[in-house]
């Protein structure tokens, strides 16, 4: 990864500086008690720790030579990296104050001992020293002696899995092969279809932009195929620049398996597996062999298709085993899609930084994607967190040229409009207005709650064939289900029916429905859902923008400042996709005005400090306090009988609850296994959960 540094002079120091740190991390094990702890055979009983703390030795050499920076390497290789601030009260600087005295005593031994085994021992530090210039060189060769530590362990116990010969991106080939699927595809609507043609011409346009690397947007209407023509960019960029991997970072799991299929289909070669090519990387993925998992998760299959939550908290963790993967990042063309959702809002300061960095300094190239993109960058916040990192502002130049980009924006206004319902509405007049409206219709509510209520009342008032109901009260297994029969619905030209729904189905999904209702959020949740409706254009398609009265459906503690944003400018007709920038100002500048809105400039004024422990703990895209609820009675059994069951189908038949809740739901611990609880109330694969609520309406969870 080091070739991709760019700044020449600083490639042979960087790597000097990690293998000073290889070379000295496990020093302290040659002291006599912890050499006599190794040397023995062990069973099941090997011990989980040395007498003596064996980080100190290769601190303690490290620092005696002058180099700081390989020192702090070994001490966080177990430790992970500490803020500065509680480095620098240690006295000796980074060493251990129980044992320094000891160590320094048996440090001359050590080192003799050192070099009888390796040959070499140590090298000395060279005469110009690796200089970080960001947060992200410390956690970039934090992960390089990580990995390396890691994977030997692994390959002397046996636990590691990897193939014999990994596949590379050989981007000309993969965009070769892209090329003629798009083909295809294209001719399968005719020469006629107008929505193919706007598609064909922004793929061109994508295919033929400058590989400059940098940072690059997107603002390309729902529905126009920027999956495939930003691959295409990335794939041409990649191959100018022999760039080594691909990453593409959605919001949600669900559009990562679709995406991971359309990838699979369109870029991998004869020959080659498509696990080892395409690989997800998300909680609940699932590979046919161990080593197409060590693939995805280490990151080292050519492209990756990862959630933000995964990709952005690496880019700011301090923990060794967070950051083992982050050196596949240097050298990488990045597609973040739907950026619009990728974190909350004050959260892109930091994270926009980390991006420039490993721009600039680590050979990377970003394109920032979205059919409701609010170019946050170009907002003032922005230049406050560049400021406290000593950047300038750097251009963020549009991908498609600005003739097919026209004709795109036009065809979006022809496509669907939006309309806010004028005044606050109840559960019953909310339900009356999707009976009366046309086609098939999606609704998406702020919370589970909501979503689970008007499920169960348009299936009291219609029967239960008139309405799907898709969100995380029901288990894994049961979504995938309900989503699967949504797809066949739509395929049908079923008309009479409605899906409610979370946000989880508002972005990225492949879904056409001829009517849409939101419950208010922020102004780029509408237009999201406006590119689930009428997404060929084949008619004008409208969404409906409404508020709950707040006693019938408690109201998203989250959404209160981006719909209060969303309502001014309702009043002012500023509603469209060329406004979301002005969204985002207002929600920031309400948070603001609330003291509310200091959490991301924060993080970056610790993150220029160097206090990395802060940075990991306080940069959190889901803040989730909850707890693993099994709701099938078949797992719960086997449970509380004492078998076990995999991992993979606890998640199948699992919902995650807030801790919170825990005294007033039908909840009780699984004997023996004190992180999971079971269901105990009503389940049923239409309501999830809360079937239990709307069978019970006086239950204690309604509250």
């Amino acid at each position: 990864m080091a070739r991709f540094l760019t700044e020449p002079g600083q490639r042979k120091p960087f790597i000097a500086c990690v293998h000073r740190a290889a070379m000295a991390h496990d020093l302290g094990k040659l002291l006599p008690e912890n050499a006599e702890v190794l040397s023995r055979s062990y069973g099941m009983d090997r011990p989980t720790r040395l007498p003596v703390n064996h980080v100190d030795a290769g601190v303690a050499h490290l620092m005696a030579s002058g180099d700081a920076m390989s020192a702090l390497l070994v001490w966080a290789h177990h430790a992970g990296l500490a803020d500065a601030s509680t480095l620098c009260k240690t006295s000796p600087p980074l060493r251990d104050p129980t044992i320094h005295s000891r160590v320094d005593e048996a440090l001359a031994v050590c080192m003799a001992h050192h070099a009888q085994e390796t040959g070499d021992g140590i090298p000395p530090l060279p005469d110009a020293g690796f200089i970080p210039s960001s947060s992200l060189d410390h956690r970039l060769a934090l992960s390089c002696l990580v990995d390396a530590d890691h994977g030997d362990t692994g390959r002397h116990y046996g636990s590691t899995s990897l193939p014999d010969a990994w596949p590379t991106l050989r981007a000309a080939d993969r965009l070769a092969a892209l090329d003629a699927f798009v083909e295809k595809l294209g001719r399968k609507g005719g020469p006629g279809d107008a929505r193919n043609a706007i598609r064909a011409e922004l793929y061109r346009s994508a295919r033929k932009a400058s590989p400059d690397l940098g940072i690059r947007s997107c603002d390309s209407p729902v529905g126009t195929g920027k999956t495939t023509s930003i691959m295409a960019h990335l794939l041409h960029v990649a191959k100018v620049h022999e760039l080594r991997r691909i990453f593409v970072v959605l919001p949600f799991t669900n559009i990562i398996d679709q995406a991971v299929y359309t990838y699979r289909k369109a870029l991998v070669l004869d020959g080659e597996n498509p696990e080892e090519v395409v690989a997800a990387h998300h909680h609940r993925a699932e590979f046919d062999a161990p080593e197409s998992r060590e693939l995805a998760f280490q990151w080292r299959a050519p492209i990756i298709v990862v959630t933000a939550v995964q990709f952005f908290e690496t880019l700011a963790a301090a923990a060794p085993a967070s950051l083992r993967k982050l050196h596949s990042l240097p050298g990488s063309a990045v597609f973040i899609d739907e950026a619009h959702a990728a974190m909350p809002a004050d959260l892109w300061l930091p994270a926009w930084v980390w991006l420039r960095s490993a721009c600039q300094r680590w050979g990377c190239h970003f394109v920032l994607a979205s059919g409701s993109l609010s170019r946050f960058w170009e907002l003032d916040q922005f230049r406050d967190a560049e400021k406290i990192h000593g950047m300038v502002p750097m251009p963020v130049r549009p991908l498609i040229d600005d003739a097919p980009r026209a004709h795109a924006m036009q065809a979006e206004q022809r496509r669907v409009r939006y309309v806010s319902i004028p005044r606050v509405v109840g559960m019953e007049e909310l339900a009356d207005a999707v009976m009366r409206a046309s086609g098939p219709r999606i609704v998406v509510m702020n919370t589970v709650r909501g979503a689970a209520m008007l499920a169960h009342r348009l299936a009291q008032a219609r029967g239960r064939r008139f309405v799907e109901h898709l969100s995380t009260a029901l288990c894994p297994r049961d979504r995938a289900a309900t989503l699967r029969h949504v797809k066949q619905r739509l395929l049908a030209d079923d008309s009479e029916w409605v899906l409610v729904a979370t946000s989880c189905v508002e972005a990225g999904v492949d879904f056409s429905f001829r009517t849409g209702f939101r419950e208010r959020f922020g102004l780029c949740n509408l237009i999201q859902l406006g590119g689930r409706v009428c997404r060929e254009a084949e008619a004008e398609g409208v969404v409906y923008d409404f508020v709950l009265r707040a006693d019938e459906v408690p109201p998203h503690p989250g959404a209160r400042l981006a719909a209060l944003a969303l309502s001014s400018l309702f009043g002012e007709g500023l509603v469209g996709q060329e406004h979301c920038r002005e969204a985002l100002r207002r929600e920031l500048a309400l948070g603001a005005s609330e003291g509310n809105g200091g959490r991301g400039l924060a993080i970056c004024v610790d993150d220029s400090a160097g206090e990395f422990r802060k940075v990991h703990d306080r940069f959190r895209i889901i803040d989730a306090d909850t707890v693993t609820v099994i709701v099938d009675p078949h797992a719960i059994a086997r449970l509380q009988s004492g078998s076990t069951l995999p991992r993979a189908v606890l998640q199948e038949v699992s919902v995650q609850i807030w801790t919170s809740r825990l005294e007033r739901e039908p909840i009780a611990p699984i004997p023996g296994w004190p992180q999971l609880y079971a269901w105990q109330g009503v389940y049923d694969d239409f309501l999830g959960y809360l079937a239990d609520a709307c069978a019970n309406p006086r239950h204690p969870s309604q509250t």
